[in-house]
């Protein structure tokens, strides 16, 4: 899978067979392409378009194309006091490799959901923090928690060398493109930080 960054949370994964837009925002629709399958952490009906292949919005499983689509139920950063309000982490796997997507999240990750998650080649988690999402200290201990063997942080402004040392993760690559393979890793392997330039 080959993973780009194209600003605050929004990612694009493709895979062999189709392509997916991991997206948070609703001022990035027009990211969409014809045939994309859509992930929304946080989604209202405005979200939706015609020319994406599928909208996810919910917790499930789904198989597209190549994709084992794993949606699980969270509550996102600023629930509501009676939490009605929801939210979807989202586990990707194909070609034997996973990506996990955290979205605007709370910080606090349960037991069943971290069961859930499993095992994570790539975790995908914002780290801006502002009262709006994770910030750096938060996600640090929820990547503890998933323990994936590469961390690609997003949403995170012009702060990236001071979220970068609070992190402390080795930086393993700063690129454009990502190309997540699972056969780089070596089970036990210290996690390392991949810096997605946004294209």
């Amino acid at each position: 899978m080959e993973i780009q960054a194209l600003g605050t949370n929004t990612v694009r994964i493709n895979t062999k067979k189709t392509s997916i837009l991991a997206n948070d925002s609703v001022n990035l629709k027009s990211s969409i392409k014809d045939g994309d399958i859509v992930l929304f952490s946080n989604a209202t009906e405005d979200n939706f378009e015609k020319k994406a292949r599928i909208f996810i919005a919910t917790a499930g499983e789904y198989e597209v194309a190549d994709v084992l689509i794993v949606g699980i139920p969270a509550f996102p950063y600023k629930e509501d006091a009676d939490h009605k309000l929801s939210s979807t982490i989202y586990k990707l796997v194909s070609d034997d490799a996973s990506i996990v997507i955290v979205g605007d999240i709370s910080s606090e990750l349960t037991d069943s959901q971290i069961e859930d998650i499993g095992h994570v080649d790539a975790l995908i988690i914002p780290v801006g923090g502002n009262n709006l999402t994770l910030d750096a200290t938060q996600a640090l201990k929820m990547i503890k928690k998933i323990d994936p063997f590469v961390v690609i942080p997003v949403n995170y402004g012009s702060d990236l060398d001071q979220i970068s040392k609070t992190l402390g993760l080795e930086t393993l690559e700063t690129t454009s493109k990502y190309k997540l393979k699972a056969s780089n890793f070596i089970e036990g392997q210290s996690t390392k930080l991949v810096i997605l330039e946004k294209s």
